[in-house]
């Protein structure tokens, strides 16, 4: 019953115009942010904290410009699977490239590991992957309803991904790189303390998981951070830069659960600069700096009502 009603949903979103079923999007998600003003309240939160010199008046500006992308990804989620080549190339620039090449070629053998995360229309920027012969597994939280699940896993594999579940996914990651395969992790979500790394996010303990940089260690393979922007007139861009972290693997003094947090670290700190780039465009309704190192109150939200 849930498949049928969600593609019925996405059938009918679809079939109108694309600028319809942004504003339709935008207004739902104003309207849900009306009735459970926790969401609206974490993003106004989320965004003081990293802009603290913006006035009221902007921080709720760049509140509902955050919506505004927010409902581009889930519009944009709805019709990635109805998309195709031709479109990929006529809508979406991938400067890296030859960077890119560059890597597999001073690398062979050894996949990739992208740091990744909640910035822009992140299906679009799964989609284009394999498109410009760069398919990739990348991981991702199942649906607890099983037959919607494997509906949107389909999805998501059509054109040659490959969708890691996160049960057992630090294995099936290195296993992946071993083998060549490259590999996507998203890396700006809060995890519960028990798999946790705190590093800095825009100056404040973070929970961060400890997958990506125990991979990237564990592998010593070359790490890119990405993230996809809109860049007006129904186009985007990825963006990415490769991350230098040979003087982090090749340190003897570091033990590997020293050079994993330092991994951790400068590849959030890459990342956060990408988020700069384009602000408006990340989930900033997302609990970043709910889960808070031992000892320290998790009343970052709280004591901001």
């Amino acid at each position: 019953m849930a498949v049928w009603m969600v593609r019925a949903i996405v059938g009918i979103l679809n079939a109108l115009p694309l600028r319809t079923r942004h504003w339709l999007i935008f207004g739902l998600l104003i309207l849900i942010a009306v009735f459970k003003r926790r969401i609206w309240t974490t993003t106004l939160t989320n965004i003081r904290h990293v802009f603290p010199k913006l006035s009221q008046a902007e921080v709720r500006h760049f509140g509902i410009q955050s919506f505004h992308s927010l409902a581009r990804f889930i519009v944009d989620s709805a019709r990635f699977h109805t998309l195709d080549g031709a479109w990929v190339k006529e809508h979406v620039s991938c400067p890296f490239h030859q960077g890119y090449l560059d890597l597999k070629k001073k690398y062979p053998g050894k996949g990739i590991l992208t740091a990744s995360g909640h910035l822009g229309s992140i299906e679009i920027q799964a989609l284009c992957a394999p498109f410009v012969g760069r398919r990739f597994s990348f991981v991702a939280r199942e649906l607890k309803q099983p037959k919607l699940n494997a509906w949107w896993k389909k999805k998501r594999e059509l054109h040659g991904n490959e969708v890691i579940p996160r049960k057992g996914a630090v294995r099936k990651i290195i296993s992946n790189l071993r083998a060549g395969i490259d590999v996507a992790v998203l890396i700006d979500q809060n995890v519960r303390r028990e798999h946790a790394l705190f590093v800095d996010w825009f100056g404040r303990d973070a929970a961060t998981t400890f997958a990506f940089g125990h991979a990237a260690v564990v592998t010593e393979a070359p790490v890119v951070v990405s993230a996809i922007s809109y860049t007006g007139g129904g186009k985007y861009t990825v963006n990415e830069a490769e991350c230098l972290l040979q003087h982090i693997y090749s340190d003897d003094a570091l033990s590997q659960k020293q050079k994993v947090l330092e991994v951790t670290k400068l590849i959030s700190l890459r990342y956060q600069d990408l988020i700069l780039k384009n602000p408006t465009e990340w989930f900033w309704m997302h609990g970043r700096w709910r889960t808070t190192p031992e000892g320290v109150p998790e009343d970052f939200y709280t004591r901001a009502k």
